[in-house]
């Protein structure tokens, strides 16, 4: 049973890129309630004076809204100088005062009052050596977007001169991709030359990448091409640095166990169970159930019903950078046979269209991520005939079923196992 906890002293803190609007709320004289307005800059002198009216005034929580990344040194600060409070950092949509009434100081007051009323829920902030692992993975999906970038721009470059290298070969940055186009930047322009330059393990035939590789080629075309590897092969370094800085922190047995674990979900590599652990942490102690963090997720669906009315809801925005590692994880399986999350993916299919289904996999994958992290165990395939198998007398009404469909009859038998 959840129980109520209401507070005789809270603050409220409205913040801002340079100024933060500070209400403490404590018990005055005859049961009256005693409101001290005060006004911070966002510098650290000021948020540790802050931080010492706040432990002169006895606080017991202090709620402050999730305002850009402006909440930060100051969550930071007070979450590891006082200890025994409790630091709420609120979702802005939570506490949205009333239209009209809208200053920083009403802001502040309202949310200390709701603080005090113990009517507001924190938002999920991993401990710090999780941020650490989470800056380092987010930089790295940022540079790797970056790179993908370059890429194109350097398509879109080849695409100018009438070389139609990437309609014949996978990557241009592979290494028939790479060497190829630093041929083209040396000065070589003949198309049979260039295609005798190709890695013979490719699909594409001599004859094929010749017609592909002619075009009007220039010195300028060449130079613009050298920048874009050049780009290229920088953004690849600091990913490569990225990726050895990560390693680093996560050199320990449990946490290497976690990400091994993880790595057993279809869908899911390395890199994306870094992730995974980077925004989630390695405990499952700020989810009790794996529908709180589904839900967190915005993988679940929404609620609204009133009146005993059930209408349509949009679930919850969810964490961004989950939401697109499940995205991928559920467009990876969708394409891949020989796993239970494609046949259910498939199964629902029949009453649902591929956007709804995929995020119905999105929650699945969800589901076996609080269960690993929780139980530190590896996922368990239940294999692409899990439905036959639980429901075997299910699959025989139906192939009956469609057997009178055409007019005909079958008998089934049980094949005899050996």
């Amino acid at each position: 049973m959840e129980q109520e906890h209401t507070y005789r002293r809270a603050a409220g803190i409205d913040l801002g890129k340079r100024v933060m609007s500070v209400c403490i709320r404590t018990p005055g004289r005859g049961g009256a309630v005693d409101l001290e307005q005060l006004t911070y800059t966002t510098i650290t002198s000021q948020i540790l004076a802050l931080r010492d009216r706040l432990e002169d005034a006895r606080v017991e929580i202090v709620a402050m809204e999730a305002t850009g990344d402006y909440w930060r040194p100051v969550c930071w600060i007070l979450q590891g100088t006082l200890p025994g409070v409790e630091v709420l950092l609120v979702n802005p949509a939570h506490v949205k005062i009333l239209k009209g009434r809208k200053t920083d100081r009403a802001d502040a007051a309202f949310l200390a009052r709701q603080a005090a009323a113990g009517n507001l829920r924190g938002s999920f902030i991993p401990p710090e050596p999780v941020r650490e692992v989470r800056d380092l993975t987010r930089r790295r999906t940022t540079l790797t977007s970056l790179r993908g970038s370059e890429v194109q721009r350097l398509e879109k470059t080849l695409e100018d001169t009438g070389v139609k290298l990437s309609s014949v070969i996978s990557s241009l940055t592979g290494t028939t991709g790479r060497t190829i186009l630093q041929a083209l930047v040396a000065g070589t322009r003949d198309p049979a030359i260039l295609a005798r330059l190709a890695d013979p393990r490719i699909k594409a035939g001599h004859e094929q990448l010749t017609e592909a590789l002619t075009g009007y080629f220039t010195d300028h075309h060449g130079y613009l091409v050298a920048d874009h590897l050049e780009e290229i092969d920088h953004y690849t370094g600091k990913i490569r640095a990225l990726d050895e800085r990560i390693a680093q922190l996560l050199d320990q047995p449990d946490k290497h166990q976690d990400v091994r674990n993880l790595t057993t979900i279809p869908g899911i590599d390395t890199t994306g169970a870094q992730i995974i652990v980077s925004e989630l942490g390695h405990e499952m102690n700020a989810f009790p159930t794996p529908g709180h963090l589904s839900s967190w997720l915005g993988v679940a669906g929404g609620h609204n019903e009133s009146a005993g009315i059930k209408r349509k809801a949009r679930p919850a925005d969810g964490n961004s950078a989950m939401r697109r590692l499940l995205g991928i994880a559920a467009f990876t399986v969708m394409g891949h046979k020989g796993t239970y999350l494609n046949a259910r993916y498939h199964r629902l299919r029949g009453h649902m269209d591929s956007r709804k289904a995929q995020v119905a996999i999105m929650h699945d994958i969800a589901i076996a991520i609080w269960f690993i992290l929780h139980d530190k165990v590896p996922y368990r395939e239940l294999g692409p005939d899990y439905f036959a198998r639980r429901d075997p007398d299910k699959i025989t009404r139906r192939i009956h079923a469609l057997a009178r469909s055409i007019g005909a009859t079958i008998e089934i038998h049980p094949t005899p196992t050996t």
